[in-house]
């Protein structure tokens, strides 16, 4: 059937259309993106001009407010998206802690974001030559780059600085807010079906019978309603190549490589294709969303860290530490250059922090995946952790470990330099723009994660430690690279070799690490003459080059980046002294002490353990399984109880000697401690003292 005539649209749209098409329009039935073309239109403005009057600045307004789709990859901030611009050179004279430039020196505006420096191992120091890095993303178009140029974004927001077109689009955000949630029915439906399939995990087999199942509801094919879920998010996630063995990313120096410079795989297949790629999930978008939604729920919970208010001789949340409160008096500095603004010196200022850790997604653990999560530390505790609220920026898709970090954590170091800077955001709640700005303050994982994000060696290195400077010794008489950390190394061969050897070490005074002199040793080694001196250096130091992540001044190294309490006690120290009580810690017997327990002992206690479960209220966890028969079911949830509340009962008189039961109770005393709300100062004290008396007591019993 041949379609009607159709005429000028006369809601203003700027389109041709059939006459129930523009009665729909008229009737404010329109899509989201025709309802906010309506919202720039100037009220005196006829319908008749207005097609030649707003049709420019609707085009460019929707690509601001994230509707337009016609982009391959729409801008997760203010500036089109694509994959990163060339990294700028590396200075070697570059000094992070006081090469620090004047406020007034540097000129507002969005040019003056500067580039991550990517610290990639010893050869990475790129030309002054600029490059287009299209791994990642389609190159902006022209029409884009301009919008890039009239955006403001690094603007000062006040009347002194704010043009008429600035005046014009806080106008249009502000009236789109007004609209922002006038989905159409169908809309909703779609976002409803999506959250179905993503909450409950559906499969797509099953997801395709809804429609035959529930015929009223209307289900479309998945793909279709993915892809309108995304255009909704009005954001889209950004791919980028890597290798196929998952050593790095093809960003920064990697940008114009054929093949992997760690495994030599080929970067594309005989077609042309990448073999393998890393998405990469805007974050700023989904900050900025924590302001922009209507919910009141939210907003007043992002107000927690500005209302928090610190007690004398307390410590409840990262807000009563030093690093934050050291922070709070600090100019936020980007690429030496010292702005005008501290960190968190604006209530709606957002504190975050990241963990990573490989996992095996299939049973037979043979391939490992690193997502890469961000927590918003501006919510309450309670709910800081939910996985509603976790950010994941991306999932380094395996099958191995990254040798190269930095280069997957490029995109995410990009958005977290321009949210230091500040990025024009709209207060939904108020109808007021600002300047979101986000900090990454804290980096947290196991110890191998955590040695990955730093560059360091890690817990097998001759300076294992990221926190001192503690010497590792090897194990005497044997080819076992693996080194150990004994307080008290007077009798070991190579001390003994040593007169200048430290013979003891003072567990309340070790040598601890500072950022200044940790950026000094990771320059020295990042920029070594030669492979040899570097790889001398670090192997001394401990630390294998400069991390990516100094480029944020939020973060002190090494203070920034805590051991993770779980891995620590429940995952380390808790299985270890069950496989030393046991008789089977890496093949040591019990020597001159006397912890071991006897076969019999061990299994009734793990018989005990189980018979427990039926009388532990479930909102203690699931129930204990016998630890002397199932110890792969044990997670670090499970030692975490046992050791504070079946532990002491069941080792009770069962070591021949009390002292090892007594120490294992001190043990349990000081975790209790860690694992208040609320930790005085008075605490603090007690683990300071507490911990160290606990290692040397620990020596001192023969349990090394």
């Amino acid at each position: 059937m041949p379609a009607g005539p159709r005429q000028l649209c006369s809601c203003g749209c700027g389109r041709r259309v059939a006459k129930s098409t523009d009665l729909r329009h008229r009737l404010g039935k329109a899509p989201t993106s025709i309802l906010a073309a309506q919202a720039c239109i100037p009220p005196n403005t006829g319908s008749a001009e207005a097609p030649a009057v707003v049709n420019q600045p609707r085009k460019r307004a929707r690509r601001d407010a994230g509707l337009s789709s016609s982009a391959a990859h729409p801008a997760p901030v203010q500036e089109p998206a694509g994959p990163p611009r060339p990294v700028s050179p590396i200075p070697t004279n570059l000094d992070l802690e006081n090469d620090v430039q004047d406020e007034d020196e540097l000129a507002p505006g969005p040019e003056n974001i500067p580039e991550p420096h990517f610290y990639h191992r010893r050869a990475s120091v790129e030309s002054d030559e600029e490059e287009s890095d299209h791994s990642g993303a389609d190159a902006p178009s022209d029409d884009e780059s301009d919008w890039e140029e009239e955006d403001g974004e690094g603007l000062i927001l006040d009347e002194a600085h704010l043009g008429y077109y600035d005046e014009m689009q806080e106008e249009f955000e502000q009236q789109l807010a007004g609209i922002a949630e006038q989905l159409t029915d169908d809309e909703i439906k779609y976002l409803r079906h999506f959250n179905l399939k993503v909450e409950t995990h559906m499969s797509d087999e099953t997801y395709a019978k809804l429609e035959f199942a529930f015929p009223e509801s209307s289900f479309q094919s998945f793909k279709l309603t993915k892809s309108r879920a995304a255009f909704l998010a009005q954001f889209k996630p950004v791919p980028y190549d890597c290798c196929v063995e998952s050593c790095c990313c093809f960003v920064g120096p990697h940008a114009d490589l054929d093949a992997c410079p760690y495994c030599q795989e080929p970067r594309y297949d005989r077609q042309g294709r990448p073999r393998k790629r890393f998405t990469y999930v805007p974050l700023i978008p989904r900050l900025k969303a924590f302001y922009e939604t209507p919910s009141t729920d939210i907003a007043k919970n992002m107000q927690y860290r500005a209302e928090f208010k610190s007690e004398e001789g307390i410590i409840q949340d990262y807000v009563d530490g030093s690093n934050y409160q050291r922070l709070q008096q600090q100019h936020v500095v980007i690429d030496g250059h010292r702005q005008p603004h501290k960190f968190f010196d604006s209530p709606r200022d957002i504190a975050l922090g990241f963990s990573t850790d490989g996992f095996c997604p299939f049973k037979r653990r043979k391939k490992t995946c690193w997502p890469l999560l961000v927590y918003n530390y501006n919510l309450p505790p309670e709910i800081r952790f939910w996985y509603q609220h976790i950010i994941c920026i991306g999932v380094i898709p395996g099958p191995k470990k990254p040798k190269d970090f930095d280069s997957f954590y490029w995109p995410a170091i990009e958005e977290l330099m321009k949210l230091a800077r500040g990025i024009r955001c709209l207060d939904r709640a108020r109808l007021e723009h600002f300047w979101l700005r986000a900090y990454l303050i804290l980096c947290f994982g196991d110890i191998p994660a955590i040695s990955m994000i730093m560059r360091i060696k890690g817990h097998n290195g001759l300076v294992p430690c990221r926190m001192c400077k503690i010497e590792g010794l090897r194990i005497p008489n044997s080819r076992n690279p693996v080194h150990y950390i004994p307080l008290d190394r007077s009798k070991h061969p190579s001390t003994r070799a040593n007169p200048s050897a430290i013979k003891v070490y003072d567990p309340h005074s070790l040598p601890r690490r500072t950022h200044e002199e940790f950026v000094a040793q990771a320059r020295e080694v990042q920029f070594a003459g030669t492979n040899a001196e570097s790889e001398a250096l670090a192997k001394k130091y401990g630390i294998k080059g400069l991390s990516i992540l100094l480029n944020l001044s939020s973060l002190i190294f090494p203070l920034s980046f805590p051991y993770d309490f779980m891995h620590l006690i429940f995952e380390n120290v808790m299985k270890n002294l069950i496989l030393l009580w046991t008789g089977a810690y890496k093949g040591i017997d019990e020597g001159s002490g006397e912890y071991e327990l006897a076969e019999p002992v061990w299994e009734a206690i793990g018989a005990a353990t189980a018979a427990s479960g039926p009388t532990i209220p479930s909102a203690f966890g699931a129930s204990p399984p016998n630890v002397a028969d199932d110890k792969s079911a044990s997670t670090a949830d499970t030692w975490s109880f046992w050791l504070q509340y079946l532990g002491p009962v069941l080792l009770a008189r069962k070591f021949r000697r009390p002292i090892y039961f007594d120490h294992f109770i001190k043990l349990v005393k000081l975790v209790r401690i860690c694992l208040q709300f609320e930790i005085t100062d008075a605490d603090v004290a007690t683990l300071r003292e507490g911990f160290p008396e606990w290692v040397k007591e620990y020596e001192r019993y023969g349990c090394l």
